[in-house]
């Protein structure tokens, strides 16, 4: 959902947007007939302007919604340092939490190798025993 300032810009270029792809389907269909391509060409290149001044206008909309969705969420005492300060203790607990996580898998696949070592160690000593048993 677009904010109220933005609503217009959008709309304009919505529109814009179904123009061109309009101007573009008869481009494509005057290719077929050669006398229509000039005229669907300068229709395009008309709608093509549109299609410009419209996103120009969603660009300046969107950068006055930005401008003024900063001015109403500047939260006093809130500066940049502060919250790069912020960031960094998120990340620094982040990469102790993977720290720990990566210790714990190397003990894990430790103990597998180990455990599979000595499964195929017993399989060998045994194999040969198996075969000299009983009757």
């Amino acid at each position: 959902m677009s904010s109220p300032p933005l609503s217009p810009a959008v709309a304009s270029a919505t529109a814009a947007f179904r123009q061109a792809l309009a101007a573009l389907r008869g481009l494509a269909k005057a290719l077929e007939k050669r006398r229509l391509v000039a005229s669907a060409l300068a229709e395009a290149k008309v709608v093509l302007c549109e299609a410009e001044a419209a996103l120009a206008g969603l660009e300046a909309a969107l950068v006055a919604a930005m401008a003024a969705a900063a001015r109403v969420t500047a939260v006093p005492g809130l500066s940049p340092e502060s919250l790069y300060q912020a960031l960094e203790a998120v990340a620094n607990a982040s990469a102790a939490e993977l720290k720990r996580e990566l210790s714990r898998n190397r003990r894990r696949r430790w103990g597998l190798w180990l455990g599979r070592t000595i499964a195929l160690v017993l399989m060998l000593l045994c194999a040969p025993l198996r075969e000299y048993g009983p009757v």
